[in-house]
């Protein structure tokens, strides 16, 4: 959110000392994991569901946690006491309540944000949400049959995949259904089947936030402002829209079939300045997360979902082979810089390339090859000796909640590595969780599944 709202020209509080409200927090699962990471910050969240809110506030209280509260009551009636918020997140709300409880969250976010606070509001958007919502109105009704009621909704959608014909539509359909069978059941049942679910194409929401006193800033993730599924040739196609930016992101809308998005919005008082340059991007801290490999004609960098590139200048494909040997820790733009000048030699006047670099860097931002983020994030990579799991990540585990990395990037683990994960509390060797976990994992495989976890910032030093 920071990152995408100092690329959009707002200069907001830098998390790690900020207010933050979750509107829709369901159990705590956002919040509880940025507030262990960011202790210097305040957190609230509130949700109608007292079941979900008595969850985060145990797991709160388990993990020590003291920078949080949670809140089991309506928006409307939640007395915020003239509180203003750096950061406000409504991602699983607007799509799923009426239309006057839409009304009443803009509301309250045009006194709830700060002159520099932003909100992530997340939505189903049209035309791409149009043939799921039918779809999940089949499913509803399928399931309400006597003969249907012990049947998962996963396989009513296998069963429906077989109903496609062999054309287009019966094409797209097939890989639909497979999405919406493959995501999940909780995302199945919250999203999918919710009997409240309303998409909006994304001018009407942009009307909407205006309408409320608020200002459109772009994506929370600032590179699905050009969505991954649109190649260089479908953008420049669309490019001529772009003096519209309105019309041209509901177009990117209809040609990317998008049906989701996560806005971001600001007070319209807020104090916007122009776009982020190439000059001030150089305040970023930055990773990749992707493949580079070199061969005789430079470095290629292969991406899972979006076109990669290849760099033959010397200076650029070094830069990149630098972030490679880093990660996934974080780099600053000055350490990255150093480290380059020092690979370089003597022989090369890093000063010559750095608007080159420069325009690349931020060309890969844009375009997802690289990751940015307000605030540096080091953390060892080197497998602990006893891995200790965070309090608040030993509590997720032991109650089966979801888990995320230091990065906030959920991860999935089968029940028996839950299991093994429960057990890493600091008072146990490698070698004493290498026996634990021979009855399904072979000794190598289980040393590489426990790098992989400490390159994901999950272990904390003891």
């Amino acid at each position: 959110m920071a990152v995408a709202a100092k690329m959009a020209g707002l200069d907001c509080t830098p998390p790690s000392s900020s207010r933050i409200l979750e509107i829709g927090c369901s159990s705590g699962h956002h919040l509880l994991h940025l507030a262990a990471r960011w202790p210097d910050s305040r957190f609230t969240g509130i949700d109608l569901s007292t079941t979900a809110i008595r969850l985060a506030r145990a797991a709160a209280t388990a993990a020590g946690l003291e920078n949080i509260d949670f809140h089991d009551i309506p928006l409307e009636d939640f007395d915020f006491a003239d509180e203003q918020y750096d950061f406000l997140i409504a991602h699983g709300f607007y799509s799923w309540v009426p239309p006057d409880v839409k009304d009443s969250l803009m509301i309250r976010l045009a006194s709830l944000l700060g002159e520099t606070g932003i909100a992530a509001i997340g939505y189903n958007t049209l035309p791409g949400w149009a043939l799921r919502r039918p779809v999940g109105e089949i499913i509803r009704q399928w399931m309400a049959l006597p003969e249907a009621l012990d049947t998962p909704p996963a396989r009513l959608l296998e069963q429906l995949e077989k109903a496609c014909p062999p054309d287009t539509h019966g094409t797209h359909l097939r890989a639909l259904l497979h999405h919406m069978r493959t995501q999940g059941a909780s995302t199945l049942l919250f999203d999918d089947l919710a009997e409240c679910n309303t998409p909006c194409t994304f001018s009407d929401f942009v009307d909407h936030v205006q309408r409320s006193g608020l200002c459109y800033l772009g994506e929370s993730d600032f590179t699905q402002n050009l969505p991954a599924s649109l190649g260089d040739e479908a953008l420049s196609a669309l490019s001529p829209l772009a003096s519209d930016p309105i019309g041209y992101q509901q177009a990117l809308d209809v040609f990317s079939g998008r049906s989701h998005r996560v806005s971001l919005v600001c007070a319209s008082g807020a104090s916007i300045g122009p776009r982020l340059t190439t000059a001030a991007s150089q305040e970023f801290a930055i990773r990749i997360e992707h493949q580079v490999r070199r061969d005789a004609t430079g470095v290629s960098l292969r991406h899972s979902f979006r076109p990669g590139a290849h760099l033959s200048d010397p200076p650029a494909a070094t830069l990149f082979e630098i972030l490679a040997e880093t990660a996934p820790r974080c780099l600053t733009m000055q350490d990255l810089m150093e480290r380059l000048d020092h690979r370089l030699g003597p022989g090369t006047d890093l000063s010559d390339h750095l608007p080159a670099l420069g325009d690349l860097l931020m060309d890969a931002l844009r375009r997802g090859l690289v990751l940015a983020r307000i605030e540096p994030v080091d953390f060892s990579a080197t497998v602990p000796e006893r891995p200790c799991l965070a309090p608040i990540r030993l509590y997720s585990v032991r109650h089966g909640r979801s888990l995320v990395d230091i990065y906030h990037t959920p991860l999935v683990f089968s029940d028996a590595e839950y299991k093994l994960l429960a057990a890493m509390d600091g008072t146990r060797s490698t070698t004493e969780l290498e026996r634990l976990s021979a009855s399904f994992r072979s000794g190598p495989e289980f040393h590489q599944w426990l790098a992989s976890l400490t390159r994901h910032g999950v272990f904390e030093e003891i």
